[in-house]
C-alpha cells in the first residue's frame, strides 16, 4: 500500500512539473508578445506561472509556510532568468512579430521549475544558506515589483497625448481649401482627384500627388492655398515615387528607376532611367545625392545636381548588408539602416567614400521615420493589434542609440513629416495631429484637425500650409 502511494506521489509530482513547464512556456510566450517584445514581461509570465502552479500543488502540505514560499518565488525567478539573459545576447532572440524560437521560453520555464524545487535540495545548515536566502528574498521582492509594473502598464498604458477627434474639431488649424471636390475633371483650378494613395511630394512650387493607379497628378503650388492641377501624367504602369530634387521626380516604374522632368508641366519627359531589381535595390535621395542601395552589388552614389545626367561618383561593393537607408541625422553626415536585427551607422560626409562607423546589435524592425536627431519607430504594421507602440530613439551619438521613450498609439497612424520641430501625425481614423517633440519625454499636442474619413498623409508646404490627403480627397 505504501509503495502504491509512493508511486502515485511520484506521478502527481511529474504531472505537476509537466504542467508547470507547459503553462510557464505558454505564459512566457504570450506575455512577451503582449509586452511588445519586453523581456521583463516574458520573465514575469514564466516565473508567475511556474510558481503559482507549484504553490497550488504544495500549499496543503503540513510543511507549508509563507516565508519558505517567498524564498521559492525568488529561486524560481533566478532559474528562469539565467537562460533568458543568455539568449537575450543573440540578435535573433525575437523578430518583428515579437515571437521567438520556442526553445527560449521552454528552457526558461525548465530553469524556473528547477529553481522552484531547488529549495528542498538545499542544506539549510550549510555555509552558503544565508547568502541564498538573501538573494532569494531580494529577487522575490524584485519579482513582485515587476508584476506590479506589468499590471500597471496593461491597465494604464502610457499613451501618446493626442486627442480623439470629431469631424471639423480643430485646434490652431484652419481648413482653407478642399482641392479636387468633384466639381469637374479638367486641368485647372477645378478638378476631381481619384484613387489617391497618400503621397504628396513638393519641391518649391512644383509637386506631384500619387495615385494607386498608373496616373500621376502634377501640381502647381504657386498659391499655397489654391494648388492647381497642371497635368495628369500617365506613367504607363504601377509606380512608386522615391522623392524629388528641384523639378525632377524620381520613381520606381516596373524594373527601373525613372527620372521625370516636370519643369514643363504640360510636357513632362523622362530624362534618365536605370534598370534595377525591385527585390534587391532601393534608392534614397538626400540633398544633391542619390544613393542606390543594392543588396547584391553594394551601394551606388550619384551626383544629381543635373538630374538629366546623374554622375556616378562612388560604387562600394563592400556595402551589401545595407539593403535600404532609413534616413540621415540632423547633421546630414550620418545615415542609418534600422535592420531586422542590427542598426548600421555610416559616415557619408564624403559620398565618394562611405565609411561604416558602428554596428549596434538591436532589433528595430519597425517602420522608421527619421526627423532631425530622433528616429520614430512604429510597430503598427507588424503587431496587428491595438494599441501599437511608437518608440523614440535619440541619434545624437551615432555609436550609441538611446531609447528615449515609448508610447501606445492607434494602430492606423503614421508619422508624416516635420516642420520646425513640429511632428505631423496622420491618423487614418481621426484626422491630422501636430505634436511638439522638442522634449521627447514630454510631447505636447499643439494643433489638430478632425476629419470624417481620417487622414492618410500630411505634407508640409510653404507659409505654414499643410496638405492632407483623406480617404476622399485632398485638403489644404
Amino acid at each position: 500500500m505504501k509503495t502504491v502511494k509512493t508511486i502515485l506521489n511520484i506521478i502527481a509530482w511529474l504531472v505537476t512539473i509537466i504542467f508547470q513547464i507547459t503553462i510557464g512556456f505558454l505564459a512566457g510566450y504570450i506575455f512577451f508578445a503582449e509586452g511588445y517584445g519586453n523581456i521583463v514581461f516574458m520573465w514575469i509570465g514564466i516565473t508567475s506561472s511556474v510558481f503559482l502552479i507549484g504553490l497550488v500543488a504544495t500549499v496543503f502540505r503540513r510543511t507549508f509556510t509563507s516565508k519558505k514560499y517567498l524564498l521559492r518565488l525568488g529561486l524560481t525567478a533566478l532559474g528562469a532568468s539565467f537562460s533568458l539573459i543568455y539568449f537575450y545576447q543573440f540578435d535573433f532572440f525575437y523578430n518583428a512579430d515579437y515571437e521567438m524560437y520556442v526553445q527560449y521560453p521552454f528552457l526558461a520555464a525548465v530553469g524556473g521549475v528547477i529553481g522552484f524545487y531547488m529549495f528542498g535540495w538545499l542544506v539549510q545548515e550549510s555555509s552558503y544558506w544565508k547568502v541564498i536566502r538573501i538573494i532569494g528574498y531580494g529577487v522575490s521582492v524584485l519579482v513582485i515589483s515587476a508584476e506590479v509594473y506589468v499590471l500597471w502598464d496593461w491597465l494604464t498604458p502610457f499613451s501618446l497625448p493626442i486627442q480623439n477627434l470629431r469631424p471639423n474639431q480643430a485646434l490652431n488649424m484652419e481648413l482653407v481649401n478642399i482641392v479636387g471636390d468633384g466639381s469637374g475633371d479638367n486641368v485647372g483650378t477645378s478638378f476631381q482627384l481619384w484613387d489617391l494613395d497618400g503621397g504628396i511630394y513638393m519641391m518649391g512650387i512644383k509637386g506631384v500627388v500619387t495615385t494607386d493607379e498608373s496616373s500621376l497628378y502634377i501640381m502647381d503650388f504657386s498659391d499655397p492655398a489654391l494648388p492647381i492641377l497642371s497635368n495628369l501624367y500617365d506613367v504607363g504602369d504601377y509606380y512608386y515615387v522615391i522623392g524629388m530634387y528641384e523639378s525632377y521626380v524620381y520613381m520606381y516604374v516596373e524594373e527601373e528607376i525613372q527620372v521625370l522632368d516636370i519643369s514643363n508641366s504640360i510636357e513632362p519627359i523622362v530624362v534618365w532611367h536605370y534598370d534595377i531589381d525591385w527585390q534587391h535595390a532601393r534608392m534614397f535621395i538626400h540633398g544633391k545625392y542619390a544613393y542606390l542601395v543594392d543588396e547584391i552589388d553594394g551601394i551606388y552614389v550619384y551626383d544629381v545636381s543635373n538630374s538629366a545626367k546623374p554622375v556616378l561618383i562612388n560604387h562600394q561593393v563592400d556595402l551589401t548588408e545595407i539593403g535600404y537607408i532609413s534616413g540621415f541625422d540632423a547633421t546630414g553626415q550620418y545615415f542609418y539602416v534600422f535592420g531586422d536585427h542590427r542598426v548600421y551607422v555610416f559616415d557619408a560626409s564624403d559620398p565618394a567614400k562611405i565609411v561604416e562607423t558602428a554596428v549596434i546589435n538591436k532589433s528595430f524592425d519597425h517602420v522608421t521615420t527619421m526627423i532631425g536627431n530622433l528616429a520614430f519607430l512604429d510597430d503598427s504594421l507588424y503587431i496587428g493589434n491595438e494599441p501599437a507602440t511608437l518608440s523614440i530613439v535619440e541619434l545624437s551619438n551615432p555609436e550609441q542609440l538611446r531609447l528615449v521613450s515609448s508610447y501606445h498609439w492607434l494602430q492606423w497612424s503614421n508619422i508624416s513629416g516635420a516642420s520646425e520641430g513640429k511632428v505631423y501625425i496622420a491618423d487614418w481614423s481621426d484626422g491630422i495631429h501636430v505634436v511638439d517633440f522638442s522634449n521627447p519625454k514630454d510631447p505636447k499636442e499643439i494643433a489638430y484637425f478632425g476629419m470624417k474619413d481620417g487622414a492618410l498623409s500630411a505634407t508640409m508646404g510653404k507659409n505654414n500650409f499643410v496638405y492632407v490627403i483623406p480617404d476622399s480627397g485632398f485638403g489644404a
